[in-house]
């Protein structure tokens, strides 16, 4: 399986959760990594934006990894827009 972060579509933090755009094997796909999985793996402990989407970036590889494995898992937590990747997933 091919990944990467989807070109023009940077990270965003909403209300401490980042959210971010994987392109799986050419299809984009929308996820969310929630901020108690940044704080708990990544350090994110203040939940600004600053430093969410700084514990995204120091954790980049491994949520990416992780996000791209769930895609047509039976785990899948699917709220039908994105797809979360929750502290117990990392």
């Amino acid at each position: 399986m091919d990944y990467e972060l989807t070109p023009g579509k940077a990270p965003v933090l909403v209300s401490g959760d980042v959210h971010f755009w994987l392109t799986i094997d050419g299809r984009v796909q929308h996820y969310v990594v929630s901020h108690e999985a940044l704080e708990d793996h990544f350090g994110d402990t203040h939940g600004a934006a600053g430093d969410g989407i700084a514990a995204f970036n120091r954790g980049r590889d491994a949520i990416c990894r992780v996000a791209a494995a769930k895609l047509g898992s039976a785990s899948v937590m699917d709220s039908g827009e994105f797809i979360v990747v929750g502290t117990f997933d990392l």
